[in-house]
């Protein structure tokens, strides 16, 4: 790795503690625990639309047994 290389990645590693620090004492919290708190939300997120998923595919199912009931 060439000088300028590791001065950039310095540079960049020292933008984004900065930022971290920011956004800790901006918001009271931590990247880690937003990170974590984003994964919480997406992983609910996830488990709603595969149970939406899940109820609309038995729903229709449920529908087309009526309808062959009645014919």
């Amino acid at each position: 790795m060439n000088d300028r290389r590791r001065r950039v990645v310095k540079l960049k590693k020292q933008e984004l503690n900065v930022k971290k620090v920011k956004v800790a004492s901006e918001y009271r919290i931590s990247t880690e625990e937003a990170v974590r708190f984003a994964r919480e939300v997406t992983k609910a997120l996830g488990r709603m639309a595969e149970d939406f998923g899940n109820a609309f595919a038995s729903f229709g199912k449920n529908l087309q047994r009526n309808m062959e009931e009645a014919e």
